[in-house]
C-alpha cells in the first residue's frame, strides 16, 4: 500500500518537549493534557500477571480460552468489576472477592496462581491466600514462576504482552464459543 494513502505523520509533524524528554505525535500531542501515560512493565502488566500466569501454564491457544472464560464469568458475576486488575479484584467486597476466586478454582488449578502467595501475603490477603496458597510448592520455585512470568510479559511490544493486554481489555466483551475445559 501506497504511504501517501495512509493517514500518517511524518517525523517533522512530531513535537520535542525538551524538559519532558517526549517527543510526541500530533495527536498524542494535542490529546497531551487530557492523557497519561503509563508504563507497561511497572504499572500495568503487574495487574495482569495473574492472567498471565494462566497462559504460561496452558499455553496460549488453551490458555487464552480459559483466560477468557473466567473473565466472561466474572464478568457476568461480578457487576462492579470493570477490569481484571488484582488491585480492583482485591478492593471487592470479600463476598464478590470469594466469588471471583471461585470461578478461577472451578477453572484452573490452584497451584497456578499460588506463585502470587509470595506477593500477596495472608496477613493482607487473607482470602487469596486461602484460594490460592499450597505451601508444599516451595517459596524458591513460585518465585522462579514469577521471575519467567515477568520475564515473558515485560516487554511491551512482545507478542505475549498484546495477548496478556487482549485479557485485560476484554472482561466484558469475551465471550467464549468454545469450552475451555476441552
Amino acid at each position: 500500500m501506497n504511504s501517501q494513502n495512509k493517514d500518517v505523520s511524518s517525523l517533522s509533524d512530531h513535537r520535542l518537549h525538551k524538559k519532558q524528554g517526549i517527543i510526541a505525535t500530533p495527536l498524542n500531542d494535542g490529546l497531551r493534557d487530557i492523557l497519561t501515560l503509563s508504563s507497561w512493565t511497572r504499572e500495568r502488566m503487574p495487574e495482569y500477571i495473574w492472567l498471565g500466569l494462566i497462559l504460561l501454564h496452558y499455553g496460549r491457544k488453551k490458555g487464552l480460552k480459559k483466560a477468557a472464560y473466567i473473565l466472561y464469568n466474572i464478568s457476568k458475576e461480578i457487576n462492579s468489576l470493570s477490569h481484571p486488575k488484582l488491585s480492583m479484584i482485591f478492593g471487592l467486597p470479600e463476598e464478590e472477592q470469594n466469588k471471583v476466586f471461585k470461578i478461577i478454582v472451578n477453572l484452573i488449578d490452584k497451584d497456578i496462581l499460588s506463585p502470587l502467595t509470595v506477593l500477596y501475603r495472608s496477613v493482607k490477603f487473607p482470602l487469596f491466600n486461602e484460594f490460592f496458597n499450597n505451601p508444599q510448592l516451595k517459596y524458591e520455585s513460585r518465585v522462579q514462576q514469577l521471575i519467567e512470568a515477568v520475564r515473558v510479559y515485560s516487554p511491551p511490544q512482545a507478542d505475549e504482552a498484546t495477548d496478556l493486554r487482549f485479557l485485560a481489555l476484554c472482561l466484558w466483551e469475551c465471550q467464549p464459543k468454545i469450552d475451555p475445559l476441552r
